[in-house]
């Protein structure tokens, strides 16, 4: 129903304008007092973000959202997730529990949404413009993947697609992300949150949700030795694979099961109490 839909939009809207006073006045100073424990608070409020944005789209919504397969929280990581819709964030977000993420973004969200903006500036995620900046931009995505200490998500597609199947990968920041360090890379594959591919379709899809996610890998990567473009391919078939599997349909060229198989977890069912 669509007053499910505009409820759970306003409750999520109202929560982060609360909470962006609480992120700008609390965490922010918390994080300069306390430079040494910078992961550790920034690991805590982002888990709490993530965790309310599912509550309310489970409670207020009616989605059906499963918990996060886990994730190791440790640099070095490299999560390449299909990219379905803005919910695939908070999903990222909770597989990497206690720690957090970085992921690559457009720059023109780091202004003017609440919360979001700061949030992006806070925790200094990589900003891209896409369309301009060509190598120059490249090189210094490498240059931030080298010394980041805590995993980083990219949607190699570069944007949300309208029936959840996958795009052709755009190779630019994936092959510079992979040339910067040797990497443990998980695919994080998810299916559902097509219906709510942008903000306008929480009205309409919201209460359709009946999400699944699973997690593949880890596939060791060494730039030293291992060639970008197989890889890259490689990972994109057995992303394809995967969500096939999840959607119990088939392709045409099946890739096989990396050796820890792949992990996936069932929808959630939300206690009163807000539990699950």
């Amino acid at each position: 129903m669509r007053i499910r839909g505009y409820l759970t939009l306003a409750t999520i809207g109202v929560w982060f304008l609360l909470t962006d006073l609480f992120q700008r006045f609390s965490v922010a100073p918390r994080v300069r007092r306390r430079p040494d424990s910078r992961h550790q608070i920034l690991g805590w409020w982002k888990q709490i973000m993530a965790n309310s944005v599912f509550n309310v789209v489970r409670r207020v919504g009616g989605a059906r959202i499963p918990a996060a397969p886990p994730v190791p929280s440790a640099a070095g990581t490299l999560i390449v997730m299909n990219h379905q819709s803005l919910l695939d964030i908070p999903m990222a977000v909770q597989a990497c529990s206690p720690g957090y993420p970085l992921f690559v973004t457009r720059a023109r969200y780091a202004k003017g949404i609440p919360l979001i903006s700061h949030m992006l500036r806070l925790y200094d995620h990589p900003l891209v413009h896409p369309g301009r900046g060509g190598r120059r931009q490249l090189v210094e995505l490498a240059r931030r993947a080298v010394t980041m200490e805590v995993p980083l998500l990219i949607f190699p597609e570069g944007g949300r697609t309208r029936d959840g199947q996958v795009r052709p990968f755009q190779p630019g920041g994936l092959q510079a992300i992979l040339s910067a360090r040797p990497w443990n890379v998980y695919l994080m594959v998810v299916d559902g949150f097509w219906q709510c591919a942008r903000i306008g379709d929480f009205t309409a899809g919201v209460s359709q949700v009946d999400a699944k996610v699973s997690r593949l890998g880890p596939f060791a990567f060494d730039p030293a030795q291992d060639d970008r473009d197989a890889f890259a391919q490689d990972m994109r078939d057995r992303l394809v694979a995967e969500l096939a599997r999840l959607r119990g349909e088939t392709v045409s060229e099946q890739t096989e099961p990396d050796e820890t198989g792949p992990v996936e977890t069932g929808p959630v069912e939300t206690r009163p109490d807000g539990a699950t």
